[in-house]
């Protein structure tokens, strides 16, 4: 959390959704929102009641590995993507920087990056993805995080 410019408090982070079936989130899922304000409120309680000027909560994607992949491909080398950023507006931000940078030809630490037309791990069955999507949230939260790690 850090402050904006003039002053007004910036957050982001919270809970992510599974949708079963690889269904697309809705471009601004409100009950996200909510969960960071509620998130914000149990961190600051003296903050109770303060005006929330605007909240998004929209898609991201999360591969199993944790690790975007952003590269060119086609016959012609001439379509450039970026995939599996995980951690939302800061990533894909990155990641824009690495696509510009492939765009312009240049050789630097973003295009010679370990995630530049790297391979996505395969994250199993359709049907399945849901479930491992929900047993690993579930790992993270009362293992990993539990112990004091994460």
């Amino acid at each position: 959390m850090i402050p904006s410019a003039d002053g007004r408090i910036i957050i982001g982070g919270s809970d992510s959704k599974y949708y079963p079936n690889d269904s697309i989130a809705p471009g601004n899922n409100k009950s996200v929102s909510q969960d960071i304000i509620k998130d914000l409120l149990e961190t600051f309680p003296p903050l109770e009641g303060i005006k929330v000027d605007h909240t998004w909560g929209g898609p991201t994607a999360h591969t199993l590995d944790s690790a975007p992949s952003v590269g060119v491909m086609g016959e012609y080398k001439n379509i450039y993507y970026g995939v599996g950023y995980n951690e939302g507006v800061p990533s894909a931000q990155t990641g824009g920087k690495m696509i510009a940078d492939l765009m312009a030809g240049e050789s630097n630490e973003f295009t010679e990056h370990y995630i530049v037309n790297r391979n996505i791990p395969y994250a199993g069955p359709k049907a399945l993805r849901s479930f491992f999507g929900t047993l690993r949230k579930w790992y993270l939260v009362n293992v990993i995080k539990s112990d004091g790690h994460l």
